[in-house]
């Protein structure tokens, strides 16, 4: 999370070494603000906490193919129920 936090502090495509220097596409060392690369990272984790919910539904939903086999055999309105279920126990956080 620190290497992206850096590149989006810099602005340009840059090469991070060991999560700590950066350097520009010519080889030449960047400087850089390194509060606002923790403020970054503070707003990056804050951003993937908040997306926990995409995960946990990620790894839950049924494979498309046997999505597509319920679909296909039971109807639209069993696989609706299926993904309600997993949508139900991993609820979108309010804003």
């Amino acid at each position: 999370m620190r290497d992206k936090a850096i590149r989006l502090i810099i602005g340009k495509p840059c090469r991070i070494v060991n999560h700590l220097h950066a350097f520009d596409a010519d080889g030449n060392k960047i400087n850089y603000d390194e509060d606002l690369v923790q403020k970054k990272i503070i707003e990056l984790q804050v951003e993937y906490d908040a997306k926990q919910y995409q995960r946990d539904r990620a790894d839950a939903y049924p494979s498309y193919a046997d999505q597509f086999d319920t679909i296909y055999h039971q109807g639209i309105d069993v696989w609706k129920a299926e993904i309600k279920k997993v949508k139900d126990a991993y609820p979108k956080p309010s804003e």
